[in-house]
């Protein structure tokens, strides 16, 4: 057989020396070529080559080639290639195809559809790269004297299985069922199964199912299933469904992990969790928890929210809430009796009404006392008004919004003096977490004409600078007195009245709402208590009897008292007693005990009462509900 080729080394063609291994194969006809440079010609199929270099051009075939180094052009197809030293094969810009490759390499780079059944490398120190719509089922390393073995896929290679190598770099597209290395990066959309690596950095919408590993990185929009790792950080809208480790699990802008089981956890920027169990957790910057398990310390900061916390620390369990941030539902310590810590430096604190079993309560260091709507005692129909027609307008506007229902402008409260009108704004204030700004007659009481007015234009324009905010006008037949009963030698109580009607039309849409009190309502202008102005009018009557009873336990709080003592026989001897009324029974009391160094029994209240009297009568009480307003 005439064998033409052509050997090219400085463009000079040298002598080719033709070899027989009937080793090979007995029944066919082997040619072996023994040379410095070999070029198979187009649609060539050679048998057996050992050459330093190989070149097989277009369409040509061997089945097994020997050399230090190697060319294939486009569509070249070699079944199995042995290179002899541990040199570079390729250049970055060449091209080729190896199909059926199972012998070892060590420097190599593969482009362009090719395709490799099983490559096993064993070199001190290969660095393997695969670009461009590659298949391999099967990728096997041994590890030898601490090699650096490196694997990048681009662009559609998908991995059946993937084993043991240092590094493991997968950019778009590129697939595979499993790896194990040291260092596993995951980049624009790929995507693996299984990894098992100390070190996994996911980037760039990439997924994987399952992790293992030490340290955890998830980058934009990346996905995974599980995450068994100790250091885990998920970043950029990343999404983890179930999150299993020690250390430090962070969430951070967007990420999402439904389940999560840590020692330590912090989440950070609208970062969101269903489920928590950890035994240290920080929860940062709006992020979201629905219910957090068996924990022992808890910090929310910056709009953090979290439904339901159950603590089962031994060591006096503790929760730490700082600014903004709010628990919406259930805390519950199971085993040591727990410490609810409230940190506020600018008396911001969200106390949405939740539930402490087994615990305390403490604000600023100093054990929790009332507030907001808390310290309103009893009165329940009155509080319930207040927030369907109030409270929850003003925390809850786009919710309303929706239902096309508009905020409140204003709204009076009157009644017989001492039933804590002025308590009550002071609460409503403190619950919605506005700023309180009062008006009293001696506020804006002056010498000078035309001032009572402007220094009333001057608190609105204070509330609107400081919005939301909340404008109490206190005496209010006082600040805006009926001007049909006004006399021509009073113009300054008309001008007050004038400046209130101009800044209360639609004041709400400042975001600012408008709490008139008054003992005389039917002495305030007609104008002024019209709907649009002030659209809810409430009588504030004494206390009712759990009002009374609360009353009573919280005025005789830190006093020596008796264990027989029994309020609720109190409770009916007070009633139609106001707050203030039942104040100084219960310090009248106090000095009764007193005089013989005793306990403070119910007798003491009994001898009380013959000193303090109701400063309301019924007919007192009845004329107040009787009174036409309008």
């Amino acid at each position: 057989m005439k064998i033409n080729f052509k050997l090219n080394t400085s463009n000079k063609i040298q002598t080719k020396v033709p070899i027989k291994n009937n080793a090979l194969n007995r029944n066919r006809q082997e040619i072996a070529f023994k040379m410095k440079q070999f070029e198979i010609p187009d649609e060539q199929t050679k048998d057996f080559i050992n050459a330093d270099y190989l070149k097989a051009n277009y369409k040509s075939k061997a089945n097994i080639v020997y050399t230090q180094k190697a060319f294939l052009d486009s569509n070249a197809n070699i079944n199995h290639l042995k290179l002899t030293e541990a040199r570079p094969l390729f250049q970055p810009d060449e091209v080729f195809y190896i199909t059926k490759y199972n012998e070892t390499v060590p420097d190599l780079v593969l482009k362009n559809n090719a395709h490799i059944n099983e490559l096993t490398s064993n070199f001190n120190n290969p660095k393997i790269k695969f670009i461009c719509d590659m298949d391999i089922p099967r990728i096997t390393h041994d590890l030898t004297k601490n090699s650096e073995y490196n694997f990048v896929l681009n662009s559609d290679i998908n991995v059946n299985n993937v084993l043991k190598g240092n590094i493991f770099e997968l950019y778009s597209f590129a697939n595979a069922d499993q790896i194990n290395a040291k260092k596993c990066i995951l980049n624009h959309m790929s995507f693996v199964k299984t990894i098992n690596s100390d070190v996994v950095k996911i980037n760039d919408e990439a997924g994987a199912k399952y992790i293992n590993a030490v340290n955890t990185q998830l980058n934009q929009k990346s996905h995974v299933h599980s995450i068994l790792s100790n250091n885990c950080e998920l970043w950029n809208n990343s999404h983890a469904y179930e999150i299993y480790g020690r250390n430090t699990i962070m969430l951070h802008h967007n990420s999402t992990a439904n389940k999560i089981k840590t020692d330590l956890l912090q989440m950070n920027d609208r970062a969101y969790a269903v489920d928590v169990s950890a035994k240290n957790t920080i929860l940062l910057n709006n992020s979201k928890i629905k219910n957090l398990n068996g924990i022992e310390n808890v910090k929310l900061k910056n709009n953090a929210i979290v439904n339901n916390i159950i603590m089962n620390g031994t060591h006096k369990p503790s929760i730490d809430i700082y600014d903004n941030a709010k628990i919406t539902g259930l805390i519950k310590f199971e085993g040591a009796t727990g410490r609810v810590n409230i940190h506020s430096t600018n008396n911001n604190i969200n106390m949405d009404p939740f539930q402490i079993e087994n615990g305390e309560l403490f604000i600023n260091d100093k054990k929790w006392e009332p507030r907001g709507f808390e310290k309103i005692m009893g009165m329940k129909e009155l509080k319930k008004v207040l927030r369907e027609d109030i409270i929850n307008p003003l925390k809850y506007p786009e919710k309303y919004k929706k239902y096309g229902i508009p905020m409140i402008n204003g709204l009076l409260l009157y009644g017989p003096p001492g039933c804590g009108k002025t308590y009550i704004v002071e609460a409503l204030a403190e619950e919605t977490q506005r700023n309180f700004i009062s008006i009293r007659p001696s506020d804006i009481a002056s010498i000078y004409q035309h001032e009572p007015a402007q220094k009333i234009a001057e608190k609105f324009m204070e509330a609107k600078i400081n919005a939301p905010s909340l404008i109490f006008i206190d005496e209010a037949e006082s600040i805006a007195p009926n001007r049909d009963k006004l006399s021509q030698d009073n113009p300054d109580y008309s001008e007050q009245v004038t400046e209130l009607l101009q800044q209360l039309n639609n004041i709400h849409q400042e975001n600012i709402v408008v709490i008139f009190a008054s003992n005389e309502p039917q002495n305030i202008d007609k104008a002024i208590k019209r709907t649009g102005r002030l659209d809810k009018k409430i009588y504030v009557a004494p206390p009712d009897e759990e009002a009374r009873k609360e009353l009573l336990e919280m005025y005789s709080k830190n006093r020596p008292l008796s264990r027989n003592i029994n309020f609720e026989l109190i409770k009916e001897k007070t009633n139609h007693w106001t707050s203030s009324d039942i104040k100084a029974l219960s310090d009248q009391a106090a000095k009764e005990a007193l005089k013989n160094d005793e306990l403070i029994d119910t007798k003491h209240y009994i001898e009380a009462m013959k000193q303090i009297k109701p400063s309301l009568t019924q007919e007192q009480i009845k004329m107040y509900q009787n009174k036409i307003i309008m």
